[in-house]
Formats: structure tokens, C-alpha cells, sequence
């Protein structure tokens, strides 16, 4: 695959979009950036021998939120996907169906009888919403909401614990059940760093 063509469209595709009221714009371009880094990592420690899929799962990373603003997003973005992608000289045929099938299923998760690669795909792309980043996205909804720190630490200590073990049991292997713990461990000590400066302690 010509991953610097694949960038490239990607970007043009969702570099500039604001697909999301509350999210900064091009936030599922940069999203897809990440989620493509976090799933060959996954990949590494989990299937240690299954190199030969990396670069569909890279290009099922970089464009599996294309479709966002549309419900289903997965279902319309691998419709999408299969647009840009299809007969463009940037992957084969197969290739593309691989890449196009892990996007159509991205969202549905709670299924452990799907193949290998969506769920180490489900696994990657839930990852990157939680730890800091779920900071940014909290930073920013408030702002769009006229909210305030103290509105975002009323969330984190009402709903949050909840929405976090809903999410944890989604997940599929034990490397992605630590690192999500490992994340919201360091996200749950800046929360309560910023909880006591919004009380005016030292």
C-alpha cells in the first residue's frame, strides 16, 4: 500500500471536517491516526505473528470513522471508504474488502466470536477515547456548552465510574483491559488534581 497517497486522502477527506459539534475540526482524521498507531501495537503483543495484516488494519484505522454524522457510521463509512479506495491503484482488491469489512463492524462490539482482526480493531479504536484524551474531549464539550470545570468534575464523579466499566467489559484481550486501566488510573489522578485547584487548594 502507498501509505503517503492513503495519508494524504485521508486528510483531504476529514483533515478540514468538523464532524462533530463538540470536537475540534479534523478530530477524526487525527483520530484515525492515532487508532492506526494503538492497533499495530495491539497487534504486536497480542498476535506477534499476523504481520502480514498490518497495513489493513493501518488503512481500516485511517478512514474507519469517514462516515461520522451518519448513523450507522461504520455501515456508511466502509461504503465510503470502498468509494475512495476501490480501483484508485492504492490496494488490491482484496485489500480493500478486508479494510472495508473492519470498518462496516467497528461499532458493534460485544461480540467475541468476530474474527481476530475487528476485535483487536474494536479494542484499538475504544482505547484511544479514554485516558487524557477523554480530558480534551470533556475540555471541549464544555466549552461548546458553556460549562464549567466544576460541571466537567460533577460528570467524572457522578457518571464516569459507571461509563468506564460499561466500556471496560466491550473490550476483548487482556493487553487492552490493562492498558485501559492503566489510562483512567492516570486520567483518575489528574481529575482529582484538578477537583482540589477547583476548590482553591494548593
Amino acid at each position: 500500500m502507498d501509505f503517503d497517497k492513503l495519508t494524504a486522502l485521508a486528510y483531504e477527506m476529514m483533515g478540514q471536517r468538523k464532524s462533530h459539534l463538540r470536537r475540534e475540526v479534523g478530530f477524526v482524521y487525527y483520530h484515525g491516526q492515532r487508532t492506526a498507531k494503538l492497533v499495530i501495537t495491539l497487534r504486536r503483543a497480542i498476535f506477534p505473528d499476523r504481520a502480514e495484516s498490518d497495513d489493513v488494519l493501518v488503512a481500516a484505522a485511517m478512514f474507519h470513522d469517514v462516515g461520522k454524522g451518519m448513523d450507522p457510521h461504520s455501515r456508511y463509512g466502509a461504503l465510503i471508504a470502498r468509494e475512495a479506495l476501490a480501483g484508485k491503484g492504492l490496494m488490491t482488491d482484496r485489500e480493500v474488502d478486508d479494510v472495508t469489512r473492519i470498518i462496516s463492524v467497528h461499532e458493534f462490539r460485544g461480540d467475541p466470536t468476530r474474527p481476530w482482526d475487528e476485535l483487536l480493531f474494536q479494542d484499538a479504536d475504544l482505547l484511544d477515547h479514554f485516558g487524557t484524551y477523554d480530558l480534551w474531549m470533556s475540555v471541549q464539550y464544555q466549552a461548546h456548552t458553556d460549562g464549567s470545570m466544576g460541571d466537567m468534575l460533577t460528570r467524572y464523579r457522578d457518571e464516569y465510574p459507571e461509563f468506564l466499566d460499561e466500556h471496560r467489559a466491550l473490550l476483548n484481550f487482556d493487553q487492552t483491559i490493562a492498558a485501559y486501566d492503566a489510562r483512567n488510573r492516570e486520567c483518575g489522578r489528574i481529575i482529582a488534581r484538578m477537583a482540589a485547584e477547583n476548590e482553591g487548594e494548593m
